[in-house]
């Protein structure tokens, strides 16, 4: 793999190069990339949940980091998750659908 990529003019930073076993998590730049590129289970989860608590709570009760603007950003994070895993995206989506987003 090194080789390849100096044929095609790119140096190697040796501190961020490390080998990764098959069995592991194998991650770049946030998305593991083990057999399919997919999400990690743990941005899956959280998202899920900010999801859940919205739909029980309501979307101001979730917006724990209060962004400026909640839907958007959750909306952005579940397309991020489609374009990945399209499945889970689509139920991600279902959710999110399902959520008053009315302001009071």
């Amino acid at each position: 793999m090194a080789e390849i990529a100096r044929d095609e003019g790119f140096r190697l930073n040796g501190a961020k190069t490390r080998a990764m076993a098959r069995s592991a998590r194998q991650q770049l730049c946030g998305v593991v990339v083990n057999e399919h590129p997919n999400v990690p289970r743990r941005e899956y989860d959280l998202l899920k949940a900010i999801l859940h608590d919205a739909a029980r709570n309501g979307p101001a009760a979730a917006n724990r980091g209060d962004h400026p603007d909640f839907r958007a950003h959750r909306l952005g994070r579940i397309a991020w998750v489609e374009q990945l895993n399209p499945p889970r995206g689509q139920r991600l989506r279902e959710r999110f659908e399902a959520i008053s987003w009315a302001h009071p």
